[in-house]
């Protein structure tokens, strides 16, 4: 077990604390009618980030989630705010708002389709190396972690990357999986200065052996897709999210103040 910081435990001996909170999950921020369950309008994200400045809310950032985690209980009106796939709507759309309410929040980009990088036209622009950096160093309220370097697909057979392929060996396997995560992680150290010790899973899945490969190239927090709060009893290798682009209205309240005591 890490050992817990100072600020863990000065909230533990004062603080009101709960023992669950939920990590938001949000891919693209558009300004037109949402096409997908990754998108989710610019003002409805400027509402919710409102929601939780007007109701005392306060977002983590990853050393103090592992950190209370870790000591079994977090502060109250807590959580996590992720971005997956490293859109530049994130610095368009949602640092300003970040930035705005003193918001820490982590992204996940999807290495290989940094520009320079893409061997592929996508179908939103994606941060560069140099915003990733820029906002990094504009306030220290991002961090960034890794949706792998390259992971983000379906085989032949219609299997995600990360999980073995049909005529695969597991020793052939398991050595792809760890090297594309250990060029994901060089490649962001190398570019961003910041340690590089979260992995949000491409499609939310992974299974024991990846994850075991994992945690051995470095990767102390796994994220996944599946909708749950996050306990001191989570597993730190499927860490459960929600994925607000699919939540509506109330819903969003309620995913965040049924976390309350």
């Amino acid at each position: 077990m890490l050992q817990v910081s100072l600020l863990a435990g000065v909230a533990l001996a004062g603080a009101a604390m709960t023992d669950r909170i939920p990590v938001l999950m949000y891919h693209h921020l558009v300004e037109h009618t949402p096409r997908a369950s990754s998108e989710l309008h610019v003002d409805c994200f400027a509402a919710q980030m409102a929601f939780l400045a007007a109701h005392g809310y306060r977002p983590l950032t990853l050393d103090e989630f592992s950190d209370y985690q870790a000591a079994g209980a977090f502060p109250e009106r807590s959580l996590l705010i992720t971005f997956d796939d490293g859109y530049r709507s994130f610095r368009e759309h949602a640092f300003p708002v970040l930035q705005r309410h003193g918001f820490p929040a982590v992204v996940f980009p999807l290495v290989a389709t940094r520009p320079g990088l893409q061997r592929v036209v996508l179908f939103s622009d994606q941060l560069s190396f140099h915003d990733l950096r820029a906002m990094a160093a504009d306030g220290g309220l991002i961090e960034v972690g890794s949706h792998s370097y390259d992971l983000h697909h379906y085989g032949e057979h219609g299997v995600p990357a990360a999980l073995r392929q049909p005529g695969e060996t597991t020793s052939d396997h398991l050595e792809r999986v760890r090297a594309d995560l250990v060029l994901s992680r060089m490649l962001l150290e190398q570019q961003t200065d910041q340690a590089i010790t979260a992995l949000a899973w491409p499609f939310g899945v992974s299974s024991e052996a990846v994850a075991t490969v994992a945690e051995g190239v470095g990767f102390e927090l796994q994220f996944t897709t599946d909708e749950g709060y996050v306990t001191a009893d989570s597993s730190r290798d499927a860490l459960p999210r929600f994925n607000v682009a699919a939540l509506e209205g109330h819903c969003f309240t309620r995913v965040v103040t049924r976390a309350l005591p």
